[in-house]
């Protein structure tokens, strides 16, 4: 998926915000180009704004406010309407214009030509671009960008991976079926068992800080997509799921052999807190710690 470098093409929060004229209310922005990129909007009863070339796609979801939003076409304003739930796909370098005729509430997740790229090995001869879709349903993706900023909101555990893998599952999934070129056909996902064994082995040794699919990617030498699936295929699960597994098989030594308090054991396996912690444990124990402690 190549996004065009435009020259006058702005960072895509700061179009946002000249846009409609108020900063975000939420934000997931950090310095690196890969860093997910998410915001939460709430604009002034606005009339019509003009949406600039921004660099990078975005993605937006219309959740609240106006449900008449109309967009540009040739000229005038097209005779579809947002209203909230539905999704728009912006490529990066796309001008446009909206018109709420109201306030509107939205989310919007940016994706970088970098974060693109860095989804698979084959790089830049990724070219087909992405076309701008307005107004349109997709469970599933709606769905992701739920589940992507509940975590923003209150990560569960600490580390990048669940996130990274998120917006990596949900990029491809918008850019059907222009992704579909991302895989080679006839290509077997693998991973050898050495190298299987060092990326375990950096899991383990990073329970408590947590860690990116980008650094358990190049400690296997693949792109982040085929380190992904050539992880599940060998493992029988995502890589965010394995890493929460071994939290709970650390977290569960530490009940047996330890008289931690469930505080201190949730933030030593790496939870932000003891009831996402407790959720998680019982979840997949099918008790609750306190429980397992009592039973050791």
């Amino acid at each position: 998926m190549a996004i065009p470098q435009k020259r006058n093409a702005a960072p895509a929060a700061e179009a946002l915000r000249k846009a409609v004229g108020v900063a975000p209310e939420m934000h997931s922005r950090k310095t690196d180009a890969r860093s997910v990129a998410a915001y939460y909007w709430r604009t002034p009863w606005l009339s019509s704004y003009e949406l600039g070339q921004a660099d990078e796609l975005i993605l937006a979801m219309h959740t609240g406010g106006s449900r008449n939003v109309r967009t540009r076409v040739r000229g005038g304003w097209s005779d579809a309407t947002s209203f909230p739930g539905h999704l728009h796909l912006i490529p990066a370098g796309f001008s446009t214009a909206f018109k709420p005729e109201g306030w509107i509430e939205f989310l919007s997740v940016h994706f970088s030509r970098d974060r693109l790229e860095a989804l698979t090995d084959l790089g830049k001869s990724i070219t087909t671009p992405a076309s701008f879709r307005f107004a349109f349903h997709d469970q599933f993706a709606s769905g992701c960008i739920g589940a992507l900023f509940d975590e923003l909101r209150a990560p569960r555990e600490l580390g990048s991976l669940f996130v990274d893998s998120l917006m990596d599952t949900l990029a491809l999934h918008v850019m059907r079926p222009s992704a579909s070129v991302l895989e080679r056909p006839g290509k077997a996902e693998t991973i050898s068992q050495g190298v299987l064994a060092r990326v375990q082995d950096r899991i383990d040794t990073s329970l408590e800080t947590g860690i990116s699919l980008d650094e358990l990617a190049m400690e296997a030498g693949l792109s982040r997509f085929h380190f992904a699936r050539a992880f599940r295929a060998a493992t029988g699960q995502p890589p965010h799921g394995y890493l929460t597994q071994r939290r709970i098989e650390r977290a569960k030594e530490l009940l047996r052999h330890t008289d931690l308090s469930l505080a201190e054991i949730a933030l030593t396996v790496g939870f932000s807190s003891q009831s996402h912690f407790s959720a998680t444990f019982r979840g997949r124990v099918g008790q609750t710690p306190r429980r397992f402690r009592v039973q050791r």
